[in-house]
């Protein structure tokens, strides 16, 4: 059995009559008669009864007519939901997304769910980008963005966008009134240093040693929302993260957020497997170096260095 016969066969029976319903095909009414006949040898039954003057369906062409448009109408469905999964508008993504950048791509977020409401994107929190790299080999996320280094082997990757650097402090800190800090400021300080940003960290560090600083460091696992707000607010010590304002709420009264004055900035990355062909995945990075007001759409390796 063919969808063509069932085509025909329903153009037919709608017509009740071989000549329209060759017409409405724009084909030879024998070639309609041959698929008619062919589909009812293969179904053993007859489907429509014919003499000179009208065709009638018999009982067992009323079911199958009704069967045959419900078949038609799931196969056009399913050649058009093919279509769209071919061109990225259907299907799943998975993105890796490292801690804590959520914020920073909430733009790239919304955008790409209205362009393509049926794609259900799945975005995963990881935090080492060594953890993105193997994840994207594997296959495991389709895309990752996250702070460098990227082990690009048989991935490319991209600049997505430049952070700059925030002072989060307890707002009874007299640092907390100034409109800007520089990191000389900082200088007594205790350095609060979350396990789940290291490149942040080295970038923090090294900018604190071409500033002349060594401060004083204290490794956590507390980023700022909750638990690292309370360590902030209870005067266990300040962190220099990069991000934007919107990264670092504030937990009632207790939390300032203030600029750093300092030219650097860290680099988050956009990565994915070379010679990518899944539409979807090609839609999501169309749609980030859209957002993001990238020069090149042309992926360039990550550099090693902070």
């Amino acid at each position: 059995m063919e969808l063509r016969q069932l085509h025909y066969f329903i153009a037919v029976a709608e017509a009740l009559n071989f000549r329209k319903a060759a017409e409405r095909l724009h084909i030879t009414q024998p070639s309609v008669s041959r698929q008619i006949r062919q589909l009812e040898e293969e179904l053993g039954v007859a489907l429509l009864m014919r003499d000179r003057k009208q065709v009638h369906l018999t009982d067992a062409g009323r079911l199958v007519l009704h069967k045959a448009k419900a078949l038609v109408a799931e196969a056009a469905q399913l050649a058009q939901s093919v279509k769209r999964a071919d061109h990225g508008e259907r299907g799943s993504l998975k993105v890796g997304v490292g801690i804590p950048l959520a914020q920073s791509i909430r733009g790239l977020v919304t955008a790409f769910a209205r362009q393509f409401p049926k794609v259900d994107v799945q975005y995963h929190d990881i935090v080492f980008p060594s953890t993105q790299s193997r994840a994207l080999r594997k296959a495991e996320i389709d895309v990752g963005i996250f702070w460098p280094p990227v082990d690009h082997t048989g991935l490319d990757c991209q600049p997505l966008l430049e952070e700059r650097f925030w002072v989060v402090l307890p707002r009874k800190n007299p640092l907390a009134k100034r409109r800007r800090l520089r990191l000389k400021e900082l200088a007594g300080q205790i350095l609060l240093l979350p396990n789940q940003t290291p490149a942040v960290n080295d970038k923090v560090l090294q900018m604190c040693r071409a500033a002349g600083l060594t401060p004083k460091t204290k490794r956590t696992t507390a980023v700022p929302h909750e638990a690292g707000a309370a360590l902030v607010a209870s005067g266990k010590g300040i962190y220099v993260l990069a991000g934007t304002p919107l990264k670092f709420p504030s937990f009632g009264s207790g939390i300032a957020v203030v600029p750093l004055d300092d030219p650097s900035t860290i680099t988050v990355y956009l990565a994915w497997r070379r010679r990518e062909t899944s539409a979807a995945v090609l839609n999501f990075l169309a749609t980030a170096r859209r957002v993001f007001r990238l020069a090149s759409a042309s992926p360039r390796p990550a550099a090693r260095r902070l």
